[in-house]
């Protein structure tokens, strides 16, 4: 699908620009919570000077790609993991849904949560607004993986700020034999 959109939309100088093709950079500005509206402002500021003897911009005809890649994906049933996650997001700026998963859970338990992006910290933060939830975290600021998905370290070593909290460092690695570890 993407593919086709890409020919439609004669993109085949921004999909092989750079080392990120359309679909690595419209997963990752997904997960930075962009809108559309802000990829598209991006995409000028930053790609439309890539080609100079065009009557489109980039920006414009990747508008229309993200707008029909929405409407091919609803038609033919597509679903893609950011799109759970961006229908979570939506479904969630509604009071009473929050309300309901307030009252349904105690705890929300996040592993490995240095590798949380800023839009599954927004479905965090929304879950929890307001609400009795308990929220529990785990993970280590130094083993971060997932930059290019947008993973962002900083909302762990900041946590604090955020939620009241209660810090339990764990110093003992119970995963490697001591040679690993002295090493």
């Amino acid at each position: 699908l993407m593919q086709q959109l890409i020919r439609k939309y004669n993109l085949y100088a921004f999909d092989q620009y750079g080392e990120k093709n359309i679909a690595g950079r419209l997963d990752y500005w997904q997960n930075m919570n962009l809108s559309i509206e802000e990829i598209v402002h991006l995409i000028e500021e930053n790609f439309d000077a890539i080609e100079k003897k065009t009557e489109t911009p980039i920006s414009k005809r990747m508008a229309h790609l993200m707008i029909d890649l929405q409407v091919q994906k609803k038609e033919q049933r597509l679903f893609e993991f950011n799109d759970v996650l961006q229908n979570l997001k939506k479904v969630l700026q509604n009071e009473s849904v929050r309300r309901y998963v307030g009252q349904k859970y105690d705890y929300l338990f996040i592993d490995e949560f240095q590798d949380t992006n800023p839009l599954q910290w927004e479905i965090v933060r929304l879950i929890t607004k307001e609400t009795p939830i308990k929220l529990i975290v785990v993970g280590d600021d130094d083993q971060s993986i997932y930059g290019f998905r947008g993973s962002e370290p900083s909302y762990i070593k900041h946590f604090d700020q955020d939620y009241p909290t209660k810090t339990l460092f764990l110093l003992t690695n119970y995963r490697s034999r001591a040679s690993i570890v002295q090493g």
